[in-house]
């Protein structure tokens, strides 16, 4: 397995990929990287493999993926490997001590382990531990304790902290504390942030990270990825069409009955067309309740009606979209003849507003109501 998550991360990009080995081939690994671009283009897997690729045995080609150091970092198991993601809030006062995982419950403590282990054997599975909301300060406290301590094996120690944008939400309390780690580098340690949005960080924390830029996955690279997981070809063109390079949208996609999945966004869509009240209403409860129960399924589903807008821009503007189905012809076809001045950017940045809502712990039925609601009005052409 740690074999074949190796050769796909090794192909996400070429140039970013080429920058990392040159790094450690020329001995000039930095203390702290800030690995940076849009969602789902492979930052996490390219981290884990950077990770291994530091203390790989075999020079000549690296990350091997079979010599112990790249076996236990492949599964997670190394000492030398710390990953810091985002976890729930805890009802108590957090203490100079506090262990950042015991204010979790018996399920989110069961979701992370199982987690830890789909990370393991699928570097682009992405950590969501249920109500999280930000990197704790009591994690970046726990990371201060143990990063300063001389490790037993040989190697280079290596944290990585994903959505590290999250340091910054609140009071920026855990950014601040992560500064003074970047400050005064541990010996011998080399801190990843990795995130979407490089922007929200402060820049005090960039400016001690080399950044390396990560461009949206080819839909080449992502279709190769979904056939190594046995995604017949057919579809695995079809999902990676639909998904912009995200390879994490395009696997949520390839795991749904594709006409089961196009007939949701259908009916999305159309009902924020429809001057409907009561389905408005509906809508707004059934996605508030996904955002609760399956934040992944709800931003999958957000995005789909952001792609239909986007073909629907597309084709007034007389581009071919290509996304391989004729399903949404006729319905964006009616819909460029009913709205033809519908602010489509508008449009798009409402629904992408709505994405982001649960991570802010916003009041999502109040969130989802202004939504279509902006969108009603958009379609009029206005901002």
């Amino acid at each position: 397995m740690a074999g074949e998550t190796m050769t796909s991360v090794e192909s996400i990009n070429s140039a970013v990929w080429n920058r990392l080995t040159a790094i450690i081939q020329k001995e000039k690994i930095g203390s702290a990287y800030c690995f940076t671009g849009p969602e789902g283009s492979g930052k996490e897997a390219a981290a884990l493999a950077f990770a291994a690729a530091m203390n790989c045995e075999l020079k000549e080609k690296f990350p091997c993926g079979t010599c112990a150091p790249c076996i236990r970092i492949g599964s997670l198991q190394d000492e030398k490997l710390k990953l810091v993601f985002p976890l729930p809030g805890s009802n108590k006062k957090e203490s100079i001590t506090t262990d950042p995982l015991k204010g979790l419950s018996s399920g989110e403590q069961a979701y992370l382990h199982e987690a830890v282990e789909s990370k393991a054997k699928d570097p682009f599975f992405r950590i969501r531990v249920p109500r999280a909301r930000k990197i704790m300060i009591s994690q970046v406290r726990d990371l201060r304790r143990t990063a300063y301590l001389k490790s037993e094996s040989s190697g280079r120690k290596c944290v990585i902290l994903f959505q590290a944008h999250t340091l910054a939400m609140g009071d920026g309390a855990s950014a601040n504390a992560l500064l003074k780690i970047l400050e005064e580098p541990p010996p011998n340690t080399t801190i990843i942030l990795v995130t979407d949005y490089a922007s929200q960080l402060p820049m005090t924390v960039l400016s001690r990270c080399q950044q390396v830029n990560f461009p949206p996955l080819d839909d080449e690279t992502a279709v190769s990825i979904l056939k190594e997981k046995g995604i017949e070809l057919r579809t695995a063109k079809f999902c990676v069409k639909l998904s912009d390079g995200n390879i994490h949208k395009a696997m949520m996609l390839a795991k749904q009955p594709t006409d089961e999945l196009l007939s949701h966004v259908k009916e999305f869509v159309q009902t924020m067309l429809k001057e409907d009240a009561g389905a408005w209403k509906s809508i707004s409860q059934e996605f508030s309740r996904m955002a609760h129960s399956s934040p992944q399924e709800y931003r999958m589903r957000i995005a789909m009606a952001q792609k239909w807008f986007h073909e629907a821009y597309l084709s007034r503007s007389g581009a071919d979209g290509g996304v391989g189905t004729e399903v949404f012809v006729d319905d964006i076809a009616v819909f460029n003849r009913n709205f033809p001045n519908a602010n489509m950017k508008g449009i798009y940045h409402s629904l992408d507003v709505a994405a982001l809502a649960p991570e802010k712990n916003l009041y999502m039925p109040l969130v989802l109501t202004n939504m279509i609601l902006d969108v009603r009005t958009r379609l009029a052409g206005t901002d």
